[in-house]
């Protein structure tokens, strides 16, 4: 992350799909350069890769969102089984409740979807385009 914002690649436009182990001035420099991130915990718990910071990232500003990882990575691709392993794994990982609650983890889920796009997407509302 350090070495994006060395290279001046990190913007808002930037999203980071499994950002996993980062430390804290790495989240301090997404939050700084509001770059977003895809947390994919299915594919991340399948593989073995580790959690992703979401408690942390949301407490800076950071904009997370959540992905499926794709069909060949997982047995299916569903956004509503990537809330609810989200919402688990990150409390037994974090021993901590609070990790992931459930109306962060629905927003991951439906509202940030959209990313930085300012597209209608990510809710269901007249004007946008609802894919739930």
């Amino acid at each position: 992350v350090l070495y994006l914002r060395k290279l001046g690649a990190l913007s808002q436009r930037t999203i980071l799909v499994h950002a996993n182990w980062l430390e804290d001035r790495e989240l301090d420099a997404l939050a700084e350069a509001g770059a977003g991130v895809v947390c994919t915990p299915g594919t991340t718990m399948r593989l073995g890769q580790g959690p992703t910071r979401i408690k942390d990232m949301a407490e800076r500003g950071v904009t997370v969102s959540l992905g499926t990882g794709g069909a060949c990575r997982v047995a299916q691709a569903s956004i509503p089984d990537e809330m609810r392993m989200a919402a688990l794994a990150h409390k037994m990982v974090f021993l901590d409740p609070a990790a992931a609650t459930a109306e962060q983890v629905f927003r991951m889920g439906t509202f940030h979807g959209g990313l930085h796009l300012n597209s209608p997407l990510g809710s269901i509302a007249p004007g946008m385009k609802a894919d739930f």
